[in-house]
């Protein structure tokens, strides 16, 4: 192949090319955005954007002629420009690349070709195809719903060999495209690092990128260890979801073990965020995951503890993400043989982090065994997972997942007090529900925070009605109203009307312990308000539910003040102090109470 490269600087708004210029070179953006305008003049329309790590002008290299559209600079541009030889190339075409490249060249020319001097750009000496023949491929015939991978400056890779390295690795697989950027990021993981995270995020948005991945090289003569976020958020509460402090650690020499390796932990560590993305997910994580063991293997053999514990978390993700594409058990087993390696490879150790998100992810594999089964050892199980894992995961390195331990917690001893009556055990779950909405927000986490809030309420409505507590009942009203708060009618109905069933079922206790027929008014429009929504959605069950709960609420108030005579409170200083009517309750106020 005989093609010359150089880089060319544009400024905002600079031609780079004109409708009709000759076309007689390619283009890859390597910073900044092109736009490609159809038309003339004033009636000039955009028609494609190329970005970082894009091509456009691949006609320049393959079929010549007169440039169709008009290319211009949006903000400052750096881009290669690719321009073949003019000597006499090898007559000795590969077939199949002969063939892949005729269909390029028609469908940017719209016309038939005959595969005359089609070795330009084909193949490298080795017959395999070359980068920027792949890269004109896949920039001109994109994989549907493949992955898009923000690469970070990697901290104290000298000259970005490293980064080079990863990039020419990956670009063996088709289902996934890398960018290389030019920030560095790092992330204090002693702290909460939430702005950063979001900081993170746009960036992505902006890059149109569905997952970033960035870390540093400790040190010269090391490998990489690199770190992953996702686009969307994970839900942490269940196995295998990556958390920033999650690590991938490589060889200093990139080889096939370790490509295979990376590319399966990238496509387990996306959230799909389009139907095309998650179809060839789907397609293609089963085989990456299988691939993964042996390369894991391959790589784990020239690995101290803690590399071969971080591969082993990763590979422990990538069979969670499996099962949570088809719900295959035997994914799940395979997951929670991972975690226990880490745990076992790291038992030594003082303070390890991989350790204790393999016992978080363990609790959850543990809990998801016990919906199955019932057995009260899974329980158990999940118990004693979270609260290792709490050794390590605190509110201020990790608050949301530390939340979800305590809210998993939470869950656990509810479970068990609501079954046995055991008030203490009913005790210990707000408790943990208390906790819980110290890690999630209410600003930055809404349904997590409205989810443990309810759960809070949840254990206050049984512990008060069995301990015969005035005030837990009213914390319970309290703190479902302030669910009602975050739910959203519009966009979740089904959320928010579990929401005013849960604050009307409150209500209702209370108003019957308080004998105040006001609060069972107040039960009665919940219901009402549920009701409506039920019915317009033609759920039955749910409907028939409420109905049941309506009347009864119907009944007791009619009960209690058959002429309409209202019946005042009985001494409730909590349900006086948060009135009916009162608007907003801060989370502070609703939990403070139950000891």
């Amino acid at each position: 192949m005989n093609v010359a490269k150089r880089e060319q600087t544009y400024n905002n708004g600079q031609i780079i090319f004109r409708k009709g210029d000759e076309s007689d070179r390619a283009f890859e953006v390597i910073s900044g955005a092109v736009e490609l305008l159809a038309g003339d003049g004033k009636e000039e329309k955009r028609v494609g954007v190329a970005r970082a790590g894009e091509m456009f002008g691949e006609s320049g290299l393959i079929g010549g002629g007169e440039r169709e559209n008009t290319a211009r600079a949006v903000g400052n541009v750096v881009a290669r420009v690719i321009v073949h030889g003019t000597s006499s190339y090898e007559s000795s075409a590969r077939g199949s690349n002969t063939g892949i490249l005729n269909g390029l060249m028609e469908r940017i020319s719209g016309k038939k070709r005959t595969p005359t001097s089609i070795e330009l750009i084909a193949s490298d000496s080795t017959g395999a195809p070359s980068s920027i023949f792949k890269r004109m491929i896949d920039s001109v015939n994109p994989l549907e719903g493949r992955i898009e991978i923000c690469l970070a400056s990697l901290i104290g890779d000298e000259n970005g060999a490293q980064a080079e390295q990863i990039v020419t690795a990956l670009m063996r697989f088709r289902d996934v495209r890398i960018r290389l950027i030019d920030d560095e990021f790092a992330l204090n993981l002693q702290n909460s690092f939430r702005g950063e995270l979001i900081s993170f995020r746009r960036l992505l948005k902006a890059h149109d990128a569905d997952l970033m991945i960035w870390g540093r090289v400790p040190s010269a003569g090391t490998g990489p260890e690199l770190h992953f976020l996702a686009r969307g958020d994970w839900d942490e509460r269940l196995p295998g979801a990556f958390s920033p402090s999650t690590n991938l650690l490589l060889p200093s020499l990139m080889n096939d073990a370790a490509a295979d390796l990376l590319h399966a932990v990238i496509i387990a560590a996306t959230r799909p965020k389009r139907g095309e993305q998650e179809a060839l997910r789907k397609i293609t994580l089963p085989g990456a995951a299988k691939t993964a063991i042996f390369a894991a293997d391959e790589l784990t053999l020239g690995f101290g503890l803690r590399e071969r514990a971080a591969t082993q978390l990763c590979l422990g993700n990538i069979f969670s993400a499996l099962w949570a594409q088809d719900r295959n058990m035997d994914h799940l087993y395979q997951a929670n043989k991972a975690y226990q390696r880490v745990i076992s490879l790291l038992a030594g150790e003082a303070t390890a982090m991989d350790s204790a998100f393999a016992h978080k992810h363990i609790s959850a594999i543990s809990i998801i065994r016990a919906e199955e089964d019932g057995e009260r050892i899974h329980y158990d199980e999940a118990a004693a997972n979270a609260m290792a894992a709490l050794e390590e995961i605190t509110v201020e390195n990790h608050p949301v997942d530390w939340a979800s331990l305590n809210f998993r917690l939470g869950a656990i001893n509810y479970k068990l007090g609501f079954e046995s009556g055991d008030t203490d055990v009913l005790r210990r779950s707000l408790r943990y529900h208390r906790q819980a909405l110290r890690g999630y927000s209410r600003k930055h986490t809404p349904d997590r925070w409205a989810e443990a809030m309810s759960a809070f309420g949840q254990a206050a409505q049984v512990f008060g009605e069995l301990v015969k507590s005035l005030d837990a009942l009213a914390t319970a009203v309290n703190a479902c109203r302030a669910v009602v708060e975050v739910r959203d009618q519009q966009k979740t109905p089904l959320a928010w009307a579990a929401a005013q069933n849960n604050l009307g079922s409150a209500l209702f206790l209370l108003g019957k312990k308080a004998r105040n027929p006001e609060r069972i008014q107040l039960a009665i429009s919940a219901f009402e308000s549920a009701l409506l929504v039920y019915q317009k959605r033609k759920l039955f069950r749910l409907q028939e539910v409420i109905e049941k709960n309506l009347e009864r609420a119907q009944d007791t108030i009619a009960w209690y003040s058959p002429d309409g005579i209202p019946i005042v409170d009985m001494v409730d200083p909590l349900a006086n102090q948060f009135p009916a009517s009162k608007v907003s309750i801060s989370s502070g106020e609703v939990i403070k109470v139950v000891e």
